[in-house]
This record gives C-alpha cells, sequence and structure tokens, in this order.
C-alpha cells in the first residue's frame, strides 16, 4: 500500500499494519476523483506508472498536504502533451482550491495558460514582474533574454 497510489498521500512513519475501520470500500476512487487524477487502480504501484503519472501524484500530493503555497520547478519537464495535460490540470485545481503556486518553467505556453502574474528573473534580478492579462506571448521572450522576439 505504501508505494501505492495511494499510499504516496498516506503520512510517512505509519506502521504499515494500520488498519482505519469505518472508511467506505470507494474511498480510494473519491480521494483519486477530488485531485482530479487519472489512475486506473489507485492500489497500483507507482513505480509502474507513466512519467506523467507519477508527476501528477507528485502534484496531486502536495495540492492535498499543502496550506497555502506549493513551489513547482519545471514540472512538465520532459513529459509528452498528454502528461503535460494531466499537470496542468492538478495545478488549475490547485489554484482554484485558492492556494498559491510558484512556478519555475520555460514552457512559456504552459506558464501563460495556468499564471495570473509573470515574474522574469534574468541574471539575478527581476526583470519583469505583471499580471498575465498585461503579457502576449512575445512579452516574456523579451523580458528573458532583454532582446525582441
Amino acid at each position: 500500500m505504501l508505494g501505492s497510489v495511494l499510499g504516496a498521500f498516506l503520512i510517512t512513519g505509519v506502521p504499515s499494519g494500520l488498519i482505519v475501520a469505518g472508511i467506505p470500500p470507494n474511498w480510494q476512487k473519491v480521494v483519486i476523483g477530488m485531485l482530479g487524477m487519472n489512475v486506473p487502480d489507485p492500489r497500483q504501484a507507482v513505480s509502474d506508472l507513466s512519467g506523467g503519472q507519477r508527476q501528477t501524484v507528485a502534484i496531486a500530493r502536495s495540492v492535498a498536504w499543502a496550506k497555502r503555497v506549493i513551489l513547482l520547478d519545471e514540472p512538465t519537464n520532459h513529459l509528452g502533451p498528454h502528461q503535460s495535460g494531466q499537470v496542468l490540470d492538478v495545478i488549475r485545481r490547485a489554484r482554484d482550491k485558492g492556494l498559491g503556486i510558484i512556478l519555475i518553467s520555460h514552457a512559456l505556453r504552459q506558464v501563460l495558460e495556468v499564471t495570473d502574474r509573470i515574474v522574469v528573473v534574468r541574471l539575478g534580478r527581476q526583470v519583469a514582474n505583471d499580471c498575465i492579462e498585461n503579457y502576449t506571448s512575445e512579452t516574456p521572450v523579451r523580458a528573458i533574454t532583454g532582446r525582441d522576439a
């Protein structure tokens, strides 16, 4: 169970023989559904999941336990379009839940898709900080490179 998708949401250090009484039989699917994860069997080992599903489990775990802010560093790096979409859906749910999301990414299309503010740091200095409505697809590129796109 601790190596399963659901096990990823358990508090570490809990004895593996612990039995919790009174939990409805479909609780796993309810929890997974609330987090927006697409996993066929919640008891499936995380090691058997695709890269996107593993990343989704990691981010969903953060969302489940976070109180205020989640820091994500390149969460869709090395993922295909479908897996990236799953990860972005979990990020949207976290945002909609009221969590602050600090997203570090070079995937500008995705940044523009899920954020409400962009801060660009170039060479250790903040060079841009504005609401998403004030950006075009070229504005972050200019801020990142210091040149026109």
